[in-house]
């Protein structure tokens, strides 16, 4: 998974390995305290792309793009990019 954000330009995206690294990004997102909501999604074949409008309750709002490729229905590569506020 390659995440390219405001801490990590695409020069030095962060890049997770492994089922258990994957797992802690994401359990990190989803115990926040904000909302998270898939505004469009297109799949063909083995690829998958959706964007994602998120909102914190500070009023921060973060927009994520992501490209997955799928290898026997599992996501075999991710990557995403994220502009935020501020």
């Amino acid at each position: 998974m390659r995440i390219i954000d405001r801490q990590n330009p695409p020069s030095s995206p962060r890049v997770l390995r492994g089922r258990k690294d994957i797992a802690a990004y994401w359990e990190d997102v989803s115990s926040r305290a904000m909302t998270h909501a898939v505004d469009f999604a297109v799949t063909e074949g083995d690829r998958l792309a959706f964007t994602e409008s998120c909102a914190y309750p500070d009023g921060t709002r973060v927009f994520c793009i992501a490209a997955l490729e799928l290898s026997d229905g599992r996501i075999a590569r991710q990557s995403a990019v994220q502009a935020w506020d501020g």
